[in-house]
């Protein structure tokens, strides 16, 4: 039985094994979203078409924002 000033390694178990997991898994993941950048693509006449048909809602966040200053939120 250790005693609490032994040190064993089953506090640090996970400590082990979490990190370099974490570092795995989030180098996948930008491998993974590098390949689906790579392969986007913009079409222009698509976005123009969707921004006339919002009639300016789109940008309803800036105009919230300016009248926090006045009005609150």
């Amino acid at each position: 039985m250790a005693l609490e000033h032994e040190r064993d390694l089953t506090n640090s178990s996970m400590e082990r094994v979490a990190l370099p997991t974490a570092l795995v898994l989030t180098h996948f993941a930008l491998l993974e979203m590098g390949k689906v950048l790579a392969g986007l693509r913009v079409d222009e006449e698509n976005v123009s078409r969707n921004l006339r048909a919002g009639q300016g809602r789109q940008l309803a966040e800036r105009v919230m924002m300016a009248l926090a200053d006045k009005i609150g939120r």
